[in-house]
């Protein structure tokens, strides 16, 4: 009866975290470590361009292996302090190259293990390059105009 029931709150987060603006997912922590991709979102999927049946699947298999070590030293982070970490990164995905914002968060059991880490990832790349684009318009503004032929 539980894994039912576990089955049936799985679907309702899935059904609430797909009307979620940001990527949401949430990764299992296997001995090893292995860190498995237990549930994500639309967002998330069409933030990464990686396939929706990318869940059930090992993290570094879905990844690659730049990807992947910078996702392990912020997950060991998490797992070690048992804290929150907030990062910013530069990703090349199958979507294209994308500046995420990522919140990790530990779901901790009855004995403070970490057993799961929630992310949410906030697509930061057109905030990014249009404050990029307007930083060298204001450079260029302050350009002294050329000399004009005489």
């Amino acid at each position: 009866m539980e894994a039912t029931t576990s089955f049936v709150f799985l679907n309702y987060l899935t059904t609430v975290f797909d009307d979620i603006g940001d990527g949401i997912l949430l990764v299992g922590i296997e001995p090893g470590p292995v860190y498995r991709l237990a549930v994500t979102n639309r967002a998330l999927i069409d933030l990464s361009g990686y396939p929706a049946d990318s869940v059930g699947k090992p993290i570094s298999e879905l990844v690659s292996p730049e990807i992947f070590a910078v996702l392990d030293h912020y997950y060991q982070r998490v797992i070690q302090t048992r804290q929150p970490v907030t990062f910013t990164h530069r990703f090349t995905l199958p979507a294209g190259k994308r500046i995420v914002q990522t919140k990790l968060i530990p779901i901790l059991n009855a004995v403070g293990q970490c057993t799961h880490i929630a992310a949410i990832v906030h697509d930061k790349t057109e905030n990014v390059r249009l404050r990029e684009l307007l930083a060298a318009q204001s450079r260029a503004l302050r350009q002294p105009p050329a000399a004009a032929k005489a």
